[in-house]
This record gives C-alpha cells, structure tokens and sequence, in this order.
C-alpha cells in the first residue's frame, strides 16, 4: 500500500485538515513465457505468445549476435518468426513500472 497525505483548505495552504488516501496495487501478473516455438505450419507453438500480458508490453528480440531482430512497442502475442532461421534468440521484455523480463527463446523448423 502506498498512502499519499494531502491538505485541503479553502486557500490551498492550511495543514489543519489532512485526508489520507490509501491507494493499492491490484495489478498482480500471472505470466508464462514459453522458451520453444515451432514454425512447421500446425498451428501449434507457432508464435511467441505470452500468457497474461499486459496491453501495452514492449517486446525486443535479439539473434546470438546481439542484433535486433524484431522490435514491437506494443506486442500483441503475434510474433512467429517465420522469416528467421531455426536456432537461440533472446528476449527482453518491458512492461512498464520497472518490470522487465529477460530470457532465451529456441525457435525450431
């Protein structure tokens, strides 16, 4: 909990009536971020697709090299890597308030 302390006056400059407002955050995350997915067409693990995530997610993908290979400001769960090789990307992804998640990603054909 997070408590702000405000005064309010009818001049904007009295201490003597203090409210307080207690603000919760009632954004608890419940994410599963897959390492494999499997670009054959079955329509099974085909995108990179992030259960629980929020609107509004900034994604990057890097190859072993360090080069972006795909950059998204706001991810919708569409990534299929259908134009790269099969091999070990990495991830880093934001989603706001200081919350970032890295990881590695196997892409197979």
């Amino acid at each position: 909990n997070h408590i702000i302390t405000y005064t309010l006056d009818t001049n904007g400059c009295s201490i003597s009536n203090r409210q307080y407002i207690t603000i919760k955050d009632t954004c608890t995350l419940n994410l599963f971020i897959p390492n494999l997915i499997i670009v054959n067409d079955d329509q099974k693990n085909e995108r990179f697709e992030i259960k629980g995530l929020p609107e509004g997610s900034l994604l990057d993908i890097y190859n072993r090299w360090g080069n972006c290979v795909y950059k998204n400001s706001s991810y919708d769960n569409s990534w299929k890597a259908d134009n790269l090789e099969a091999g070990v990307y990495y991830y880093m992804l934001d989603l706001g308030k200081k919350r970032i998640y890295q990881g590695w990603l196997q892409v197979m054909k």
